[in-house]
């Protein structure tokens, strides 16, 4: 991995110049100053249930009540009262006396956050700018340089 020295060395030899200019232009472009997280989070229930009125129908009919449309499908419920193959994540309550259904996929919910190390500051630079700065320095070369 290169680094600012690195980068210095390479643009101070004319063999190696263009290589590096190209790599410092791709840095500078590089567009990481966000990145995006999943955060573990506590769903909102689209309905509950209170636990005596549970049943496959209750939760079906809920279903279909939610969605605005008729579902084809049975939902089995076993013994406990907790759904075999949900429709929705279900989930009774800690006191038991509460089912609550979920959308599946709710627990967790995106973020952008601002990058704590981009690619510049992993290869030593302070700031994009300092990285425009030493591809500017090199850019305009004298001509006794370039020959």
């Amino acid at each position: 991995m290169a680094t600012v020295q690195d980068y210095i060395n390479l643009l101070a030899m004319p063999e190696h110049r263009a290589r590096a200019l190209e790599e410092l232009r791709a840095i500078r472009d590089l567009a990481d100053d966000a990145a995006t997280v999943s955060i573990e989070c506590e769903p909102v229930p689209i309905f509950e249930i209170p636990a005596v009125d549970f049943s496959a129908d209750r939760v079906k009919a809920e279903l279909e009540s939610y969605t605005g449309k008729q579902l084809g499908v049975t939902v089995n419920a076993d013994e406990t009262g907790i759904l075999q193959e949900p429709l929705p994540d279900v989930r009774l309550s800690s006191d038991g006396k509460i089912v609550r259904c979920f959308k599946k996929g709710e627990s967790f919910r995106i973020e952008t956050v601002t990058n704590p190390l981009p690619v510049y500051r992993q290869k030593g630079f302070k700031s994009r700018t300092n990285v425009s700065a030493l591809i500017s320095e090199y850019e305009v070369m004298p001509i006794w340089q370039k020959i």
